[in-house]
This record gives C-alpha cells, structure tokens and sequence, in this order.
C-alpha cells in the first residue's frame, strides 16, 4: 500500500480540545513556501519486499534540502512493517501544476 500527503511543516496539525492531533492537509499552495509531501509504504504480507520507488515532486516545484526533482530508490520493506519517505519544496510561481503520485514496483 502506498499513501501519500502534502502538509505544511511549519503548521502540520490542528489540536481537538483533549489535545490529540490530527494531521492538517494542504488544499491550496502559497508561492515561495515550504512545502512537504509524505509517502508511507506498507507492506501488509509476510514476506520481505525489494522495491525500486519513484517519487517526483510536483511539475513547476523546486526540489529543497538536495533532493532531485525525480527520486527513484531501492528499497525493503520488511514483512508487516512501514516505511516512509518526505520530499520538501516549494512553488517559484503560481499556476497549476501536475503531480504524479509516488509509485513502488518488484522484480
């Protein structure tokens, strides 16, 4: 299973009133700000997994903290277990842009 989340690192949670957070999500990008996306991989089986993932940041988005635009890793993902990677970035300009989700594969 993969998941993938944009939030904003500066301003990640909102708090109910007993104090649990829950995770805010971005609806709408800001030029010239921080941004990051998240994408968790789940391997719900028994067996080890060898992944290769690829995972772009957004088309018209700057890649930060050295990242290239494209990232494809080789990866295990251990039998019931979670991994999970962020990419940060942020838009030069407004427009509207394309994004491709991250995508796993084997073998």
């Amino acid at each position: 299973m993969i998941n993938q989340r944009f939030f904003d690192p500066n301003d990640q949670f909102i708090y109910e009133e007993d104090g649990t957070a829950i995770e805010k999500e971005v609806d709408e990008f800001i030029v010239r700000k921080l941004y990051t996306f998240q994408t968790v991989v789940t391997n719900t089986s028994g067996t080890n997994l060898e992944l290769q993932m690829l995972m772009d940041v957004p088309q018209g988005a700057i890649p930060l903290m050295s990242h290239e635009y494209t990232q494809i890793l080789n990866q295990t993902v251990s039998a019931y277990s979670t991994v999970s990677f962020n990419r940060s970035f942020y838009f030069p300009k407004e427009g509207k842009y394309n994004f491709y989700p991250a995508n796993a594969c084997r073998g």
